[in-house]
């Protein structure tokens, strides 16, 4: 389905723009935002997860304790130490990859409304997949202008 292509080819063109980057750079915090590179990587993934396995009552592809770490409402001035993107690399891509092969398979049947913080109801699993790629799209682009600034 194209949804899922463009999901992961977005996922890669992430990766591609952050893949140079140090540690310090992914995990700095800029002056007037309240999170970084690394958490915006990583909120992707939770919200996903959330959104459609959550609200699906499927089995998130994450551990409870990661998509906690990266939920809405968090910070990364909240860590103990630096993420490493070796550490989450691989869940990026995968987490993209199984999504369409659970879809397939029917894991999302059952969806329980959601009204987004933007104010958009969630009422199905295609609405949710709709809805999240959207939502990543705008981390892809706060990634893309937290770029300018660690550079």
């Amino acid at each position: 389905m194209f949804i899922f292509e463009v999901l992961l080819q977005l996922r890669n063109n992430t990766l591609n723009r952050v893949e140079t980057l140090s540690t310090e750079q992914l995990n700095r915090i800029p002056e007037g935002h309240n999170n970084n590179i690394i958490w915006h990587i990583g909120h992707m993934m939770a919200s996903q997860q959330n959104l459609c396995y959550g609200r699906s009552g499927a089995t998130p592809n994450l551990p409870i304790e990661f998509i906690d770490q990266y939920r809405k409402g968090t910070s990364p001035k909240e860590w103990d130490k630096p993420v490493l993107l070796k550490d989450i690399k691989p869940l990026f891509l995968s987490t993209a990859e199984v999504f369409e092969k659970d879809y397939e398979a029917g894991k999302f049947n059952a969806y329980e409304s959601y009204t987004t913080q933007a104010g958009a109801t969630l009422t199905n699993i295609d609405e949710a997949i709709t809805y999240s790629y959207g939502h990543e799209n705008l981390h892809y682009g706060n990634i893309l202008t937290m770029l300018k600034i660690v550079l």
